[in-house]
């Protein structure tokens, strides 16, 4: 199993973050993609004895998921109004 280091992947997620000249659909992408790369992260680098609540983990990805849909629902609306 390898373990990627911490910071690679934080850096990758600032720098996703950071980037304000993609589009807003590119944004909320690279911020999942990058939520997801820190979240298998931290799967691999867990504590075997204290391993990470898997309802607390669903509750994340499934409040990312909500997200990621209001966007594209904001992204139709604005292209109906215009």
């Amino acid at each position: 199993m390898t373990i990627q280091p911490f910071m690679n992947v934080a850096s990758a997620a600032a720098s996703g973050a950071s980037n304000n000249s993609s589009t807003k659909s590119n944004s909320a992408s690279d911020t999942s993609a990058a939520y997801l790369q820190l979240l298998i992260t931290e799967l691999q680098a867990q504590d075997p004895t204290s391993p990470l609540d898997p309802n607390q983990m669903t509750a994340q990805i499934v409040s990312l998921n909500q997200l990621d849909q209001l966007i594209q629902i904001r992204e139709i609306l604005q292209g109906v109004s215009s």
